[in-house]
């Protein structure tokens, strides 16, 4: 029985109980179920065994949702697998938090039951190549209720599977003697299925904020308008100067300037966002502002109603330049977008907004406030595959994604004349193969050199289409990178970016208005709408485009602008990507898109009523798994973990108690377990080992972005915003979690020395651990040359008798008692 809902694959044991946590699923019930006693040596003795080996799981799901096989967050249960031999396979197994809360009403929980099953495809072949699902059981008989986590021995037994589960103290839960899978056939939805599910928009909801009563703020630019009780300066030293700083600042940006010629556009735009980006970094070097907030204000640069024209261009570069920002400098930074110039009951709303968390980016309509939520776009059934006439000019169209694109409109939407640009025209890597490539399949092909930021090379192109074979679409994928987080950015690097990307688009726009276009495609980045840390340049750029494609739509041309998600396929400009970077890893809750799927997204969203679209993969799980989900993606998780609630709601008060119950050596020692813990995941490290506690940072691969997120996931886990410097200033974990300390219990007297707090890790590890005799043996070796050490270093006296022993000719009883004394066991 297999229904496709939403997009996920289910069947009798598996779907995605998130639309419906308690679903129709059949409960225990007394006198319902029989729980039959297994014999008493049902369990699976030692776990994992010796000879078993353990599988890689990294894009373990996306390889099944890449079959059509889409399983929901409830459902990805795989934690872990082995193969043992040719025909057994281990696994473990467990619900996610929310929904283990409501396993007890259950003989075994659907979803732990299904997520069992998935590591069949681990098993050897049997002549099938398709994904595969369970068709028939037997012999299945439950145990015991209730459980949440399952240990799992699935074997091959002939043409089926038997499958043993038991819980963590190997008691079992539920065996089945036989299943047999069937091979899915039919054709692999996966592209278009995907591509439906990855289909974003975004929508602005109404936010309950009241005005704050007699709000404290002051006024920052030349822009600053004139409001009663509320101070204006005109930059941050005089501001800074006062000594009487409000808790909230208000800097409004100047509009671009009305009746510009075109080719004077993007100059502005680019001035206008520099001038922002100057403020903005004064302010954050200005220790007399470390407890204020910065709220820019912008007018017309984001669209939260149908009636927003949202054409102000300069105010929508600032938003994806400060959404950078704000992912570098969490709650320091609010962007407000108004609907009139800033008044009085504006900074009312304002104020209130400035405290609240969701709020960070805002627009304020009448007297509502609307904050920004990621929301699937509609995806009208695929348009017919007819052969678009005429020419199509794909910019950056001999790189790696405009080939990819290429081959697509020619092989897929029927374009048989292609004219395909980059700097380096023919002479660019692989561009004569692609050219007698998609001349082959029957288009004709142009491949031309030109700087498309030039306005008259981006004329020259135009007019250089043949007649016979009009200008028809445009496609923008041209860009570059200039990565830095804002603090580090200048001008000139605002202007590397802007180039290829801004005044490129707008020239583009400008040589076309009189042409009858069926499509005008901008590749645009969602940098510009996470706000991905460490690339505010590139975010301001890319929403620059986003505000175009609006202002085209206003208009009456067409016009679309793709936000992507990062594309698997490497590019010129990603090529040198760390893939453990953390802008690109799925700790934001994003997955990389596929080829194909990227394809699939790109005619989804031709059909799209929107003009601004962000074509993403999200994975939802990961995102319910943080502690806080980022306000733009809330309404993308249904559920929120009561564990991830409650730490989000107090803070770091937690980890101080949890502090000043401890010694001293214990309270650096967990806060040294915590920094190397951040660290490492911040480095991509699977454990805490690789971040050595006296490593300088800088010496481990810390750059100045990872560097941001390390202080950012820090003040989260504790609750105390550090200092932008804190990462330079306490150079190596050790001398981090000394400053945590201080600023978590300043109370608490001199730190431990790190010395003793590295005793009480190994005093932790030495308790935590069983080893056999022979290991033993080992280490206590290793301890007694260690102790004979330090006596040597500190010079002990032959009156410390109770340490002064001849270790060549002490008793094993007696070392051992010295080890023991020394620590502490």
């Amino acid at each position: 029985d297999q229904a496709d809902q939403g997009g996920t694959q289910d069947h009798a044991l598996g779907g995605d109980l998130d639309h419906d946590p308690d679903g129709d699923w059949v409960r225990h019930a007394e006198g319902l179920l029989t729980v039959v006693e297994p014999t008493a040596d049902a369990g699976l003795g030692a776990w994992p065994p010796a000879d078993a080996v353990e599988a890689d799981l990294a894009g373990w799901y996306d390889a099944l949702a890449g079959h059509g096989m889409t399983y929901g967050p409830v459902f990805q249960g795989l934690r872990r697998a082995w193969t043992a031999g040719d025909d057994t396979v281990y696994a473990e197994v467990t619900l996610p938090e929310a929904t283990a809360d409501g396993s007890a009403g259950f003989g075994v929980h659907p979803a732990l039951l299904d997520a069992a099953l998935h590591p069949t495809a681990l098993l050897p072949g049997d002549g099938t190549t398709g994904p595969k699902a369970p068709f028939a059981f037997a012999g299945v008989q439950v145990h015991a209720v209730g459980a949440d986590t399952l240990r799992v021995r699935l074997t091959r037994a002939g043409t089926a599977v038997r499958l043993l589960a038991v819980d963590d103290t190997d008691r079992p839960v539920v065996t089945v003697d036989s299943l047999v899978l069937r091979e899915m056939t039919g054709g692999d939805p996966s592209a278009a299925t995907l591509a439906a599910r990855s289909l974003f928009r975004v929508d602005w909801r109404p936010e309950p904020l009241a005005p704050a009563d007699a709000p404290r703020a002051a006024l920052l630019g030349p822009a600053a308008p004139a409001l009663p009780g509320v101070p204006a300066h005109p930059g941050v030293a005089e501001l800074a100067a006062t000594g009487d700083v409000p808790p909230l600042v208000l800097l409004p940006v100047p509009a671009t300037p009305a009746g510009l010629p075109a080719d004077a556009l993007p100059a502005a735009v680019r001035a206008g966002t520099a001038d922002v980006l100057a403020a903005v970094q004064a302010w954050l070097a200005a220790d007399a502002l470390a407890d204020t907030r910065l709220a820019v204000v912008t007018r017309g640069a984001v669209r939260a109603t149908d009636a927003d024209p949202a054409d102000e261009l300069t105010g929508a570069a600032v938003w994806g330049l400060l959404r950078a920002a704000q992912s570098e400098h969490p709650g320091r930074i609010v962007l407000a977008d108004l609907d009139r110039d800033l008044d009085a009951p504006a900074v009312a709303l304002l104020a209130a907004a400035a405290d609240d968390p969701a709020a960070a980016q805002l627009a304020v309509r009448a007297d509502t406030i609307l904050t920004p939520r990621l929301v699937r776009a509609d995806t009208p059934p695929a348009p017919a595959r007819r052969p678009l006439g005429g020419t199509v000019l794909v910019t950056g169209g001999t790189g790696a994604l405009g080939a990819l694109l290429a081959r697509h409109l020619v092989t897929d939407r029927g374009v048989d004349s292609l004219a395909l640009v980059s700097r380096r025209g023919p002479a660019a890597d692989g561009a004569a193969d692609l050219a007698a490539e998609l001349t082959a399949l029957g288009a004709t092909v142009t491949v031309a050199a030109a700087d498309v930021a030039d306005r008259a090379a981006v004329a020259r192109l135009v007019a250089a289409v043949p007649a016979e074979r009009p200008l028809t679409a445009v496609v923008h994928l041209a860009g570059v990178l200039d990565d830095g987080v804002v603090t580090a950015l200048t001008p000139d690097r605002l202007d590397t970016v802007f180039a290829p990307k801004v005044d490129a688009a707008r020239h583009l726009d400008e040589a076309t208005r009189h042409l009858d276009l069926a499509g005008f495609v901008l590749f645009s980045s969602g940098a510009g709408v996470f706000g991905v840390p460490g690339q505010g340049n590139y975010a301001a750029a890319n929403a620059y485009l986003d505000a175009l494609a609006t202002r085209r739509r206003g208009a009456g041309l067409p016009a679309q602008s793709y936000a992507w998600g990062l594309w698997e396929q490497a590019s010129a400009m990603t090529a040198k990507l760390d893939r453990a970077d953390p802008r690109i890893t799925a700790r934001d809750g994003q997955l990389a898109i596929g080829t194909d799927l990227g394809m699939a997204l790109f005619d989804a969203g031709l059909a799209a009523p929107e003009e601004h679209l962000v074509p993403t993969r999200v994975d939802v799980t990961a995102l319910a798994g943080r502690a806080t989900v980022p306000a733009l993606m809330r309404g993308l998780v249904r559920r929120v973990r009561p564990r991830a609630r409650a730490e989000a709601a107090t803070g770091g008060r937690d980890l101080a108690d949890r502090l000043r119950a401890l010694t001293a050596g214990e309270q650096s020692a967990l806060l040294l377990d915590l920094v190397r813990a951040e660290a490492a995941t911040v480095l991509g490290h699977a454990s805490p080992d690789a971040v050595k506690p006296a490593q300088a940072f800088n010496e481990i691969g810390f750059d100045s972005l990872t560097a941001v997120e390390l202080r950012n996931r820090l003040t989260e886990a504790t609750g105390h915003r550090l200092p932008a410097t804190a990462i330079f200033d306490y150079p190596d974990p050790t001398a981090l979690a000394g400053f945590l300390r201080a600023q978590l219990v300043p109370d608490a007297g001199q730190a431990a020395p790190a010395i003793l707090a590295e005793l009480e890790n190994l005093e932790r590890s030495l308790a935590e651990t069983v080893v056999e005799a022979e290991l033993h043996t080992q280490v206590a070796a290793r301890l007694e040359v260690l102790v004979a050490k330090w006596r040597t270093m500190r010079g002990a006296s032959a009156t410390d008798h109770d340490l002064d022993l001849d270790l060549d000719q002490a008793s094993d009883d007696e070392i051992f008692s010295l080890i023991d004394t020394e620590l502490g066991l």
